[in-house]
């Protein structure tokens, strides 16, 4: 026996297959269905294109940003610098957790690299 919610689900997937099904014309003018499939993969392309374009679109802008602001202000630069450094420099220590938290086995029990980590 289905439970409630899964009659409510299986109705709204029905309502909603129902309603991705649209008429169109062939090459002789005839309307015919178009299969729900075909609109899903239909859209899922699209979808595909614009997070393609994204990606690129910021990649280029990753590319180009910098260049724009190492001619307008070296201050500011340098300020990103020091940040992509800081982004590094927590990446490496945060890898080096687990290995610090076996090393730092105190015979209390108390996590002492933990909390090392969480104060900086």
């Amino acid at each position: 026996p289905l439970s409630s919610l899964q009659l409510k689900y299986r109705s709204l997937v029905a309502a909603a297959i129902a309603t991705m099904t649209t008429t169109i014309g062939d090459d002789q003018g005839e309307p015919t269905q178009q299969q729900p499939q075909q609109r899903l993969l239909l859209s899922i392309t699209a979808l595909k294109a614009v997070i393609t374009a994204c990606i690129f679109l910021s990649a280029l802008l990753s590319v180009v940003a910098p260049l724009c602001i190492i001619h307008s202000s070296e201050a500011v630069f340098s300020i990103g610098n020091m940040m992509a450094s800081g982004v590094l420099l927590a990446a490496a220590l945060t890898h080096q957790l687990a290995d610090a938290s076996t090393a730092l086995d105190s015979p209390d029990g108390y996590p002492w690299a933990m909390l090392v980590a969480g104060l900086t």
